[in-house]
């Protein structure tokens, strides 16, 4: 099936100075050397053999070498025009200007207007990582390219993972535009779209316009079609506008705004299907995220979600950032990094997705939560005292409610040498509820209180080692980890948050 389109190629598929699909080493033959002096607007020619003339045309032959300003050109035979100021250059013609090379069997030079033309040519675009080919090339100054018959890719020469082919191509320096007629998208040298229209950037600045369409068909939606716009509003803001048309469902709009300034950034998505056609309701979707900063040590994090109903993503899918489908999260953190000291301050709550989940298993919001502790710096064979906390209230509806208060002291003394480590440490942890809802004869300010000691302790071992003429740093560390927590009945506390540790290499120290 070809698929057919006009529109903006994403950036990521053309510019950029990320060449992701593409190697390095891309470069031109350095331009012929020249000697300080002289005439810099003058026309500067030599060749092995010449037929100068003082009027007419001269003929130069062999190893010719024509300057004018910052263009240079070399061929095998070239005839200038002084009169009119035109060149001819036939046979293994290259031509050098400020970021441009081409190469050719013919070329053509205005020498008044900075114009230039070649035949049967290979070009490259060195500010731009950009080269072709084309059956015919034109040159204005070194800001505008007209290519006919035309290939273009910003991938190594002979190693295009992407290229384009096209009846035309005009790359536009000065606007940072290329436009493509009749042009087909390859990769790996395998035609994947094709679109008798197509503009794409030549550098990694955005362009606002139309994104390349997609198309599908299956599954819930059936046949889609979506039609993308990118909207460049700044050089700090950008919006993503999408079309997208589904053949059991109806039309829905999706769209996505991001932007950054100097106290932060996010993005906001949004998703909406006015009457679903299958099912006959409005759908949509939110997604919210933001994270900035508003003063020194002074954090803000924010995400929002919400979704219209619980098959939503099954049926319809989604663009937005949201990774669950049980639960989605609603959350605004604010937290303080000191010298010291860390706090942070969290509202969360959940929209149920789902709603013939029980209340049971729904999970508890925090209105609000604080943490806190201390962030002593660890000095060698000194105590070293710490603390760290919360208070949290938590709610669910028809459930045991509270507030939990945390708090844990502690005292180290660290041993440190260049080979070994030792660290005892001794803590004390209280704990202390304050209940509503609770079952008769349940207390409703329970409470536990214990001591815990622990030692870490390691050893570091490498020596240097050759393997096949390789020079190797083998390692060895040890590490000894002893925990005293001592038992304590706890089945009157209730369950807010708790679950059981995955067993990982962190959770071992």
């Amino acid at each position: 099936m070809a698929l057919a389109a006009a529109g903006l190629l994403p950036i990521t598929a053309f510019g950029g100075s990320d060449w992701a699909l593409c190697g390095a080493g891309f470069q031109a033959p350095p331009a012929p050397a020249v000697e300080n002096g002289g005439d810099a607007g003058a026309v500067h020619l030599s060749a092995d053999d010449a037929d100068l003339r003082e009027e007419g045309v001269s003929t130069l032959r062999g190893n010719v070498h024509v300057r004018s300003g910052t263009q240079q050109l070399q061929s095998d035979v070239a005839r200038y025009d002084k009169d009119n100021e035109r060149l001819e250059a036939e046979g293994n013609v290259r031509y050098w200007d400020q970021g441009l090379f081409v190469t050719g069997s013919r070329g053509q030079l205005a020498l008044d207007s900075d114009e230039a033309s070649a035949e049967d040519t290979s070009f490259m675009l060195l500010d731009l990582h950009g080269h072709g080919t084309a059956e015919r090339v034109e040159i204005s100054g070194s800001e505008l390219i007209r290519a006919t018959g035309a290939t273009y890719s910003t991938c190594n020469p002979g190693d295009d993972a992407w290229l384009l082919s096209a009846e035309s191509i005009k790359l536009d320096k000065v606007a940072d535009v290329g436009t493509a007629r009749n042009v087909t998208v390859k990769f790996k040298n395998v035609p994947i779209f094709y679109s008798p229209y197509l503009t794409f950037p030549l550098s990694d600045k955005r362009k606002t316009g139309f994104l390349t369409p997609s198309f599908r068909t299956g599954g819930e939606v059936g046949l889609e079609v979506r039609a993308p716009y990118y909207w460049n509003i700044s050089p700090n803001q950008d919006a993503t506008l999408v079309a997208r048309g589904m053949t059991n469902r109806g039309a829905m709009m999706e769209g996505e705004y991001r932007y950054l300034t100097r106290r932060g950034g996010g993005e906001i998505g949004v998703e909406y299907l006015a009457h679903d056609t299958k099912r006959g309701d409005d759908r949509g979707a939110l997604s919210l995220r933001h994270r900035g900063s508003f003063a020194p040590g002074w954090n803000t994090d924010i995400a929002v979600d919400y979704v219209s109903d619980k098959e939503y993503f099954e049926e319809l899918g989604t663009q937005l950032t949201i990774s669950s489908i049980r639960f989605l999260d609603r959350r605004a953190d604010l937290t303080y990094s000191g010298n010291r000291w860390w706090a942070q301050g969290r509202m969360q709550s959940y929209q149920t997705v789902d709603n013939t989940i029980l209340a049971a298993d729904k999970p508890y919001e925090r209105l609000p939560q604080v943490r806190f502790g201390t962030a002593f710096p660890k000095r060698n064979r000194r105590l070293h005292f710490g603390l760290g906390g919360e208070v949290v209230n938590f709610q669910r509806d028809s459930s045991v409610t509270g507030t939990r208060v945390d708090l844990e002291p502690s005292v180290s003394f660290p041993i440190r040498t260049p080979g070994t480590f030792i660290i005892p440490q001794a803590s004390l942890r209280h704990t202390q509820y304050s209940l509503d809802n609770t079952a008769a004869g349940v207390s409703d300010d329970p409470s536990r209180t214990l001591p815990i000691l622990s030692v870490d302790s390691g050893m570091f071992f490498d020596r240097e080692m050759r393997i096949g003429g390789n020079a190797y740093t083998q390692t060895l560390e040890p590490r000894a980890y002893y925990l005293l927590v001592p038992y304590d009945d706890q089945r009157t506390l209730p369950v807010f948050d708790t679950g059981e540790y995955s067993f990982n290499f962190a959770q071992l120290f």
